[in-house]
């Protein structure tokens, strides 16, 4: 598996991890809290989608868009 696959990979479960987390956050903070949460969730997602448009990722693009 060569380095960007493995990043991919990576990268995807990371971003599974942050929706998951901000949807159990939504539960329970107000939405000023929330949107601090959500705040360095965002900055992490756009790396990762820049990631996956250079590497014309299959797999990250349409994970990340939904």
């Amino acid at each position: 598996m060569g380095q960007y696959e493995k990043a991919e990979s990576g990268y995807l479960e990371l971003s599974t991890t942050n929706k998951l987390l901000i949807e159990k956050a939504m539960h329970h903070l107000t939405e000023n809290e929330l949107n601090n949460y959500v705040s360095p969730f965002s900055e992490r997602q756009g790396q990762i989608l820049s990631f996956s448009q250079i590497t014309n990722s299959k797999i990250l693009t349409p994970c990340l868009l939904r």
